[in-house]
């Protein structure tokens, strides 16, 4: 039976067993990376847990303007604020650690020869290029239907037109990596300013000015609801009856119906999904000693899909000059494809266990073209602007780099604009 033919609460039994099967094979698969390589293994459970919880929660970065633009709800645009905040806090406690024991920023440290603070590797430099890739980003996210982490989990979760963005964001992000020596001398790229926030305003001052900004943010959010609301034109999100909880029995049992459904099939809140996030962020910038990117790792897909056609060779391109490794060594041998990967098949399981996945095909033609720009902006956009929502906004924000905050309200102009766009040309997203 179809999930979309099933009663309200009731759950395809079949996809819970294919559920349950798929995680005891990544169990398997994980150790089997664990004997070669443990960041393999780390790096792909981060990855399934980062889906799993995406999926679970509908948490999205695509959707903090979509949906308060479209329909005035700021409920997930709140609770992105919430997740930058939390981040932060953890963030700016272990660059201080770090940075009491002698560490540096990392643009400093390389050439100074002391030790990096971990994640200061995605303090990048804030130029006309990040304003200019954070708008092309913000368009092609709401032509594709999702950011970058979004497309993954729409993969996984079955949406036909995610597959289509994921092959064209990453076709972009190989195109924008061929095109960076130019943009690097470009004045593009040559008026800007690298700064890691607390050399200017200290630890405790950058807190206060983060936390500052986020509370705007929220408040301009909550008073734009609210303005929706005396319009009359508030549409807030009203869960699918399936993801509700289920009346709570007389004599309550452990083994039942009821548990299963309030641990794999209820839909989580987005504050939920944020906290889980945060602490799956955390746990790459201890384990790693660097910060959550994703789109890198496109640009790495597409080498690998073009080397293996004969359409392409980048073994003389710039961008991958330290990368080569990368390259010949393969998908299954590169942690953040591990990640990247498993952030799609933790998507999947999500529905599958939840008893209600369905893969989605209903979009035409037109719409394919849309989703094929809306991929290219995106991979291009990202490059150019050294990171994407993950990388250049929540990376660049939690590592306290300038960056971060350019590349914002550029991505939320982009991502209007986008709306308008998909609004206009009826695209279904």
């Amino acid at each position: 039976m179809k999930p979309d033919k099933l009663k309200s609460n009731e759950i395809n039994i079949m996809q819970v067993f294919i559920g349950f099967a798929l995680v005891i094979v990544m169990g398997i698969f994980a150790a089997f990376q664990y004997s070669r390589d443990y960041r393999l293994a780390l790096h792909l459970i981060i990855g399934l847990t980062i889906g799993y919880v995406m999926q679970r929660s509908r948490f999205g970065f695509a959707g903090t303007i979509r949906k308060l633009y479209l329909t005035g709800d700021s409920s997930l645009t709140k609770a992105l604020m919430f997740l930058f905040s939390i981040t932060l806090l953890a963030t700016a406690a272990i660059h201080y650690g770090a940075f009491v024991k002698g560490a540096d920023v990392y643009y400093r440290a390389i050439k100074s020869g002391a030790a990096v603070i971990p994640g200061s590797d995605y303090v990048e430099p804030a130029n006309l290029a990040t304003i200019i890739g954070g708008i092309l980003f913000g368009i092609g996210m709401m032509l594709g239907g999702g950011c970058a982490s979004g497309t993954l989990t729409d993969v996984g979760e079955g949406e036909g037109r995610a597959l289509i963005v994921l092959f064209f964001f990453s076709t972009g992000a190989l195109w924008g990596a061929h095109d960076m020596p130019w943009w690097k001398q470009s004045i593009f790229f040559k008026i800007h300013k690298r700064l890691y926030l607390p050399d200017v305003f200290g630890y405790i001052g950058t807190i206060v000015f983060s936390l500052l900004g986020y509370l705007l943010i929220y408040v301009i959010a909550k008073k734009y609801e609210d303005k929706r609301r005396r319009e009359n034109t508030l549409k807030l999100e009203e869960y699918a009856e399936w993801e509700k909880e289920l009346p709570q029995p007389k004599k309550y049992k452990f083994f039942s119906k009821e548990t299963y459904h309030k641990f794999f099939v209820k839909r989580w809140s987005y504050y939920t999904g944020a906290v889980f996030i945060m602490i799956m962020f955390i746990t790459i910038l201890v384990t790693t000693g660097t910060s959550w990117g994703v789109t890198a790792v496109f640009a790495h897909w597409a080498a690998w899909f073009y080397q293996a056609l004969g359409i392409v060779d980048v073994s003389n391109w710039e961008w991958f000059s330290g990368r080569m490794d990368v390259i010949k060594g393969g998908f299954f041998n590169h942690p953040g494809s591990m990640r990247n990967m498993g952030i799609i098949i933790g998507a999947l399981i999500a529905p599958l266990l939840a008893g209600h996945f369905s893969f989605k095909k209903d979009f035409r033609l037109k719409d394919v073209f849309f989703y094929a720009i809306g991929g290219l902006l995106m991979g291009y956009g990202a490059r150019i602007a050294l990171g994407c929502n993950v990388g250049a906004l929540y990376s660049g924000l939690s590592n306290m780099s300038l960056s971060g905050w350019v590349f914002m309200p550029s991505l939320t102009l982009g991502g209007i604009l986008g709306v308008k766009l998909t609004k206009k040309l009826n695209i279904k997203i």
